[in-house]
């Protein structure tokens, strides 16, 4: 059910990344434990964000909040 939003998820979001910088930015979201850190690889719910370089994380899953 998830992987069918991903079309609207990423052209939402990129319509507020260029609103909000200017910029056309590719946005790619992908459903995959395996790009996860091995600490995270348990997370039980909720969002896991990472740029592709890496440089900025966003933990939003349902541990990180708890």
């Amino acid at each position: 059910m998830i992987k069918s939003l991903f079309g609207t998820c990423q052209s939402q979001f990129a319509e507020i990344l260029k609103r909000e910088t200017g910029k056309d930015s590719q946005v790619v979201l992908s459903l995959s434990e395996y790009s996860l850190e091995s600490k995270h690889k348990s997370i039980i719910g909720g969002v896991f964000l990472r740029s592709q370089d890496g440089l900025i994380v966003c933990d939003n899953s349902l541990d990180a909040r708890v």
